[in-house]
């Protein structure tokens, strides 16, 4: 049961322990050196990032359910 007394699990829905790879083709390989992360438009600044200035930043964990509109779920998941 979540929170609010009512049971995890969605309507429609089903549990699964890992998250299923929903892709068409192949997935590229990018190495660290060649990771960038790249904001721009709305936003005061244009800015990027490289993998390790990226990985450098604040983290903090977040433990949640997630549903995916694909008809799946996967429970206490740490983001």
């Amino acid at each position: 049961m979540n929170s609010h007394g009512r049971p995890k699990l969605p309507p429609g829905q089903s549990g699964t322990e890992k998250f299923p790879v929903l892709t068409y083709g192949e997935t590229p390989t990018i190495s660290h050196e060649q990771w960038r992360f790249d904001v721009w438009g709305s936003v005061e600044a244009d800015r990027q990032w490289t993998w390790n200035e990226f990985m450098a930043l604040p983290q903090s964990d977040l433990k949640a359910d997630f549903h995916c509109v694909t008809h799946w779920s996967r429970f206490d998941d740490t983001w």
